[in-house]
């Protein structure tokens, strides 16, 4: 596999040794900051997520995820729970992983990422999430979509 590691900018803020960990594992590290993230995904066979805008684009692209859970007794968690944040909702349909769990059974969950059911349902929720419609010309559809979802 070919990986590109995209860490958030704040996690290089936060952690300047994110870095040199991922450089160890030989992984591509992506640190351009105004590079679109639709670029990484369009070259992307599966894409590996943990919360936010990107599980979303990833979606948006038809590509399939992994969602990395963060340990559940974080605050950062606790929150997107109480807030009944859509990446907490997710992860009931979408494969999601542990990483306490990752060295046994990661090669399971890569396989079934690529599977055709699997790839069909990121399409389901492509269109429960965006609409099935390919552009919406007016503020009043893009309204109207909204508040469908809302009922």
């Amino acid at each position: 596999y070919n990986i590109i590691v995209r860490p958030h900018p704040k996690s290089l803020n936060a952690n300047k040794n994110i870095l040199k960990i991922l450089s160890k594992k030989n992984f591509f590290i992506d640190t351009k900051p105004d590079r679109k993230l639709g670029e990484l995904f369009k070259v992307s066979d599966l894409a590996l997520c943990d919360y936010g805008e990107t599980i979303f684009s990833a979606i948006y692209l038809e590509k399939p995820v992994i969602l990395l859970n963060t340990n559940k007794y974080t605050e950062f968690v606790k929150q997107q729970i109480n807030n009944l944040s859509l990446d907490i909702s997710l992860r009931k349909e979408i494969i999601n992983l542990n990483l306490e769990d990752a060295n046994n059974e990661i090669k399971i969950f890569f396989s079934k990422a690529s599977d055709i059911e699997y790839v069909n349902l990121i399409k389901k929720l492509k269109n429960n999430y965006f609409g099935d419609k390919k552009n919406y010309s007016t503020t009043e559809e893009i309204r109207n979509f909204i508040l469908h979802l809302l009922n």
